[in-house]
């Protein structure tokens, strides 16, 4: 029931056989039921028309983005290797959750791999994607960029589960993990230690993850995690409100 609430209020998806036209038949009776109980003055304040706007409902276009959320908390709690055995398996719900997730993104404030890539300066550098999607960040940039995923939804993506890619030791100059921490503890731990490998000594690494997963108290976990793999954060962490950054460094 939490679910099928959580998708009405916040994308605005039906999820009971009741049709849209039929909800809003009868939010709109109960509309103009309460009107008319407050112009007959019902209510103890002075009386006041009300106008209920005539709007077609086939003009509410609900967004159909339970796909993306299904997919989310799939992504965080299932472990790599079961998810990577799924999508594997049958990819078309991974590639429909990417469609759909650039829908999503149109009403970002801002999107955490253009914001990454504005801090890769050195065009030479080899850059790796953990967790690519469609591996966007490649046009953000004139830098070679290796993008890594479950399965691959672009042509240019190396399929793969992010713990152990099919890449040499020390091949990067720069590691991405932008809204790509899916998997348990473990998994996640195990993903920073495959950046490590594969990242040059004083390699960078960047992180960008939403706010609201994350208080401070587990950003601090984070970095401490980080620092034990053998990371160390330059700078302070980077808050915009919707999104956190991390800019970290191969020792």
């Amino acid at each position: 029931a939490k679910k099928y609430l959580s998708d009405w209020v916040l994308d605005g998806i039906v999820t009971t056989k009741t049709s849209i036209n039929s909800l809003w038949k009868e939010s709109r009776n109960s509309l103009v039921s309460l009107k008319d109980r407050i112009n007959s003055n019902i209510v103890v304040r002075e009386k006041e028309e009300l106008e209920v706007a005539d709007i077609n409902p086939e003009d509410i276009k609900p967004r159909n983005y339970s796909n993306v959320t299904m997919m989310n908390e799939k992504g965080h709690h299932w472990s790599s290797d079961k998810m990577h055995e799924s999508i594997i398996k049958d990819p078309s719900e991974f590639i429909k959750y990417h469609e759909d997730r650039m829908e999503v993104m149109k009403g970002w404030p801002e999107i955490p791999y253009e914001v990454i890539a504005k801090h890769i300066k050195n065009k030479k550098n080899i850059v790796a994607d953990f967790g690519c999607g469609k591996n966007l960040l490649k046009n953000c940039i004139e830098n070679e960029v290796y993008g890594f995923d479950h399965y691959a939804v672009e042509e240019s993506v190396i399929a793969c589960n992010m713990k152990h890619i099919p890449i040499e030791d020390e091949f990067f100059d720069v590691a991405v993990f932008s809204l790509s921490l899916w998997g348990t503890k473990n998994d996640i731990n195990d993903y920073f230690k495959e950046a490590y490998r594969v990242l040059n000594y004083g390699g960078q690494l960047y992180i960008a993850e939403p706010s609201k997963k994350y208080t401070n108290e587990d950003r601090n976990a984070l970095i401490e995690q980080l620092n034990e793999i053998g990371f160390e954060i330059i700078g302070n962490i980077d808050d915009h409100g919707t999104f956190f950054y991390l800019n970290m460094i191969k020792k």
